[in-house]
């Protein structure tokens, strides 16, 4: 996979996810789950598998955790189509099995 689209999130020039990703690269708890929590309503699937893959890429499981557990995860993968679905339970099972390598 290109590392730019882990870290840049899209091609495009708009990045909203740049807030979540900077408080994942500092390891700010805190304000991660501050902005995933309380402003759910602004993400959809797209931004929840850029912000799984790059969770994944920093190492920080525990971040991975809270998000799996999240109402905003829940209510984004429950709207999502089946194709998304299967997309973001294949890059948590592919890093996975990397990690158990």
């Amino acid at each position: 996979m290109d590392p730019r689209i882990i870290l840049l999130g899209t091609d495009e020039d708009e990045d909203e996810t740049l807030s979540l990703r900077l408080a994942i690269m500092n390891n700010n708890f805190f304000v991660f789950l501050l902005f995933w929590n309380n402003f759910g309503y602004l993400y959809n699937d797209t931004h929840m598998m850029t912000v799984t893959r790059f969770i994944l890429h920093q190492q920080r499981f525990e971040m991975l955790e809270e998000l799996l557990k999240s109402d905003t995860t829940y209510k984004i993968f429950k709207n999502s189509p089946k194709s998304s679905r299967l997309a973001f339970i294949e890059i948590i099972n592919e890093k996975g099995n990397e990690s158990a390598r």
